[in-house]
């Protein structure tokens, strides 16, 4: 059973529009099951999606290119940062150290190495004030490592999504052609 807080608002399941699509009703269907699960005030702060196939990289990869734990917590940190598929996430240093509980100094060997191990690349960021700016990083490569372990291991996680994937890039597709 669940208690409520005296300051928890309900969650109502918001009604789609026919207009919006299915697409759309999943995402407020998982984002519903996200508080259903850990509970509103929890997830009134966010959540990042990660694949599968990141959480278990390592078993994917050779020794040499195996990421440390710290090397994995600190590429999880910039993912909560990448909001915008076309924008690229900047989370600080710093800001990433005081999350996991590190030192600068550990961050920035864990990011060393992401980027030795090519899963991440460092983009320079220029500011318009005469500070100096984050660096973005380029998960590109993190992409193209994680489709082709996909591909290469199709069964690795044998279990049945909740719901049609193929379903939802079809509905995407149709939004997109339903713009202005």
């Amino acid at each position: 059973m669940q208690h409520k807080l005296d300051h928890e608002v309900d969650l109502v399941p918001t009604v789609i529009h026919s207009s919006v699509g299915a697409g759309m009703s999943h995402a407020i269907s998982f984002a519903w099951d996200i508080s259903q699960r850990w509970g509103p005030e929890v997830a009134t702060a966010g959540f990042t999606s990660v694949p599968n196939y990141l959480l278990s990289i390592n078993q994917f990869l050779e020794k040499h290119n195996r990421l440390s734990s710290t090397e994995l917590l600190v590429l999880l940190q910039i993912l909560s940062y990448w909001w915008y598929t076309d924008r690229l996430p900047f989370p600080s240093k710093s800001t990433i150290a005081k999350r996991l509980g590190l030192s600068p100094r550990q961050v920035q060997r864990a990011l060393t190495g992401l980027v030795k191990k090519q899963i991440i690349e460092r983009v320079a960021r220029s500011p318009n004030n005469k500070g100096r700016a984050s660096n973005a990083y380029d998960m590109t490569r993190l992409i193209e490592k994680l489709r082709i372990v996909a591909a290469q291991h199709p069964a690795a996680f044998p279990r049945q999504p909740s719901y049609n994937l193929q379903f939802l890039l079809q509905d995407e597709a149709h939004l997109d052609k339903a713009k202005p």
